[in-house]
């Protein structure tokens, strides 16, 4: 299943971002902690693997669990 599948699934009533490269992805620290934050990074094999490693580290900090499939 691909981002765009996913992303009508997701319910419009809640807030939602899908991005191409780990680039564009915000650092952990700009995320809401009063908000409950789920990011799944999904097809990141050939991309750096920084942004994933910054959530695994310092997510929890950002309430925000993560997902890497």
């Amino acid at each position: 299943m691909n981002w765009q599948k996913i992303e009508r699934l997701v319910p419009k009533s809640q807030l939602s971002n899908f991005y191409e490269s780990a680039d564009d992805v915000p650092d952990p620290k700009e995320l809401s902690p009063e908000q409950t934050n789920l990011i799944i990074f999904d097809d990141l094999l050939l991309q750096k693997q920084n942004k994933c490693e910054a959530y695994y580290v310092r997510g929890r900090l950002s309430n925000c669990d993560c997902l890497y499939l």
